[in-house]
């Protein structure tokens, strides 16, 4: 574009296929959107490459702004702020008559090989009808050999976090592994835990079996007692026995013979 150095404002007006009849409309307008984009299209003249970042070595940004329901007159002015918040540039003003459906105005800033190229950071552009602030926006001019720096840090990042990602899938198999492992030693112990409780449950078993038989024991043991108490007893009764037995054979004895002497003597007499 032949006119960009200037920095002039190119309006594009685009009426419509329908009549407008300007008795139906009264002074002002509709404010419908602005943006940034970093060139026109030849033929069409509408914005591309639309957004907020645009880089340095580009060689214009444009502000684009539309309007509807347009009835003249109307003055338009641009205002261009560094990331300073200091006034960069302003536009001509654009003073125009008429009634117009839709109106689009833009206007555009030399970026590369100008001072705002040094002055990379967040920049904001406002628009004025009559004088009255209307709208405005913010965009970012990027460095670009910033840019590639970062790029080539992202993608030394890229590969750090493809090997820390590699680690993490390689660490996530031994930690699936350790989860089966652990799975097993949990099925192991509840299985230990449950041959516990069945050696616990014997064993109170084999405690109260062995609890019955030592008061068996016991129970047996004062049976013995009773009756070797009851043995030395008979034992004793029977040495009495035999001595009453022994004494009563003695004095049988000492009577037969007593009988026998005093038959003897009996039958001696008798025969003198």
């Amino acid at each position: 574009m032949k006119n960009k150095n200037s920095f002039c404002i190119v309006l594009l007006i685009i009426l419509s296929l329908v009549s407008v009849d300007s008795t139906n409309l009264v002074y002002g307008y509709t404010l419908e959107s602005i943006l940034m984009c970093d060139e026109l299209d030849i033929n069409t003249k509408n914005p591309i490459g639309v957004g907020d970042i645009h880089l340095t070595y580009n060689g214009y940004i444009y502000c684009w702004v539309n309007f509807t329901n347009v009835e003249g007159p109307l003055a338009i002015k641009f205002e261009w702020f560094q990331p300073e918040e200091d006034l960069y540039r302003s536009s001509i003003i654009y003073t125009f008559s008429g009634s117009f459906p839709l109106f689009s105005v833009y206007d555009l800033m030399k970026v590369a090989g100008s001072d705002a190229a040094s002055n990379p950071g967040k920049w904001s552009v406002k628009v004025y009808v009559d004088s009255v602030y209307v709208a405005g926006t913010d965009f970012y001019l990027v460095d670009y050999s910033t840019i590639a720096e970062n790029v080539d840090r992202l993608e030394e990042l890229t590969k750090v976090n493809d090997q820390i990602m590699s680690q993490y899938v390689s660490l996530q198999v031994d930690f699936n592994e350790l989860i089966d492992s652990f799975d097993n030693l949990t099925d192991s112990y509840t299985l230990t835990l449950i041959d516990y409780n069945e050696s616990v449950h014997q064993k109170n078993e084999l405690e109260i079996q062995y609890d019955n038989l030592i008061s068996e024991y016991e129970e047996l043991a004062r049976s013995y007692n009773d009756a070797l108490d009851e043995y030395d007893e008979l034992v004793n009764d029977n040495d009495s026995l035999a001595k009453k037995i022994s004494s009563a054979r003695n004095t049988t004895y000492a009577a037969i013979l007593g009988m026998i002497i005093f038959l003897a003597i009996t039958v001696y007499l008798f025969k003198q």
